[in-house]
């Protein structure tokens, strides 16, 4: 019962009771992996859902030349897996530990069993998942756009959607985003990403925390340069 507080701060899970939250307690084993270890690749099974106790994971692609592409990055208390758990699919893309990770394996036959009793978890499972999508719509969105500028700008934005907490006029990016990963997100150069980040610091749109987190001090300035680069 120790792991309960996990599944409790997340969101899919609070439409659940606590004998439903035993259940799949009861069922589930834990695993710990180091910087780098690939959780799951493609081909794999995805007979399993993981919820992350520490660390952070990311899931990406991989190009013909070997080109990585991320498409997310979980942080404690996210899901990992969920697309799967739908029929008997494969795993299509590959997931890493980012740094020293530990997850809580819940198998899929037992989250199917709670989906067909109850009703408000499928939906929350289903708004999670189209929400996901609509965010690698967004990614995909801004990748295609060749202003360097514009594609960093919008990511920012999203993530400031997606993991951003508000604090007066300025919203912290709670996940702690390198300038690699942001280069993997967009499709651009390290260092070109590193320039452009500090134009932005330079302009007074963002700024970093001790922890290296992006504050995003001017979502206006940010948005300005999207809009500029479709006009």
């Amino acid at each position: 019962m120790d792991h309960i507080w996990y599944l409790e701060k997340v969101d899919l899970f609070k439409v659940l009771s606590e004998a439903e939250i035993s259940f799949l307690i009861e069922i589930a084993s834990r695993k710990t992996y180091e910087k780098n270890d690939v959780i799951f690749m493609p081909g794999d099974p995805g007979n399993t859902v993981f919820l992350i106790t520490r660390g952070r994971v990311k899931l990406y692609n991989l190009s013909p030349s070997g080109r990585e592409s991320i498409l997310f990055i979980f942080l404690p208390g996210e899901i990992l897996g969920l697309s799967e758990i739908f029929g008997n699919n494969l795993r299509v893309s590959f997931a890493e530990a980012i740094e020293p990770t530990e997850l809580l394996i819940l198998q899929r036959v037992k989250i199917t069993q709670l989906l067909e009793k109850n009703i408000r978890f499928a939906l929350a499972i289903a708004q999670t998942l189209g929400m996901r999508l609509m965010q690698l719509g967004k990614n995909f969105e801004s990748v295609s756009n060749q202003n360097l500028s514009c594609r960093i700008a919008q990511l920012l934005l999203n993530l400031s959607d997606m993991c951003g907490v508000e604090n007066g006029q300025h919203t912290l990016i709670e996940q702690r985003i390198t300038h690699q990963d942001i280069a993997s997100m967009i499709g651009a150069a390290r260092q070109s990403v590193t320039e452009a980040l500090n134009v932005l610091i330079r302009e007074s749109a963002i700024k970093y925390d001790k922890r290296k987190r992006i504050i995003v001090i001017n979502k206006a300035k940010l948005a300005d340069i999207v809009d500029s680069s479709i006009e």
